[in-house]
């Protein structure tokens, strides 16, 4: 079968080849082996099942999405990579096609000069109005990177409370 993909080099640079192997784990590995960092594996179009692939991809974007973006987003900032190569990376990482538009769209609106708190805040539905004015504080006083990776903190604290309120609930209905 054959991979196409789209890697890292260790320069940080975009790369696109493709790839023979018997699965996506041994094309995986062979991209690995190049010294490259394996962003996106497929099937080419022809050998790939499209009805699960379309099915997968159209679903919504999830609060567990949301909140694994923001801790992605967060360390590739920390780690000194650029708003716009931290969104191109993570758009091109993303198996959920509403989650890659929404990356998109935020990449796009930055590109065009918008700050990375104004493009949030032209998606509510994803990112509160808290979110919104943490990353406008962090912008204007130049700890954005410190900014998201206490805001990823926040999310995934929100993320495990919320897990617990939903055990909480389901126990007493299940044992009664």
């Amino acid at each position: 079968m054959v991979y196409e993909y789209v890697a890292i080099t260790p320069e940080g640079e975009r790369f696109t080849g493709r790839v023979e192997a018997e699965s996506r784990e041994e094309a995986l590995g062979r991209i690995k082996e190049t010294g490259r960092q394996p962003v996106r594996v497929e099937a080419t179009k022809a050998e790939a099942p499209t009805e699960v692939t379309t099915v997968a991809r159209s679903r919504r974007i999830t609060a567990s999405e949301i909140t694994q973006f923001m801790r992605q987003f967060a360390d590739l900032t920390m780690a000194g990579l650029t708003l716009d190569r931290g969104l191109t990376v993570l758009s091109e990482q993303s198996e959920n096609a509403r989650m890659q538009a929404l990356m998109e769209q935020i990449q796009a609106e930055v590109r065009s000069g918008s700050a990375l708190s104004q493009s949030f805040e032209r998606h509510p539905r994803y990112f509160s109005p808290m979110v919104v004015n943490m990353l406008r504080a962090g912008e204007m006083s130049g700890t954005l990177g410190e900014v998201l990776e206490r805001l990823a903190q926040f999310a995934e604290k929100e993320q495990a409370r919320k897990a617990q309120i939903l055990s909480a609930m389901v126990y007493p209905a299940v044992c009664s």
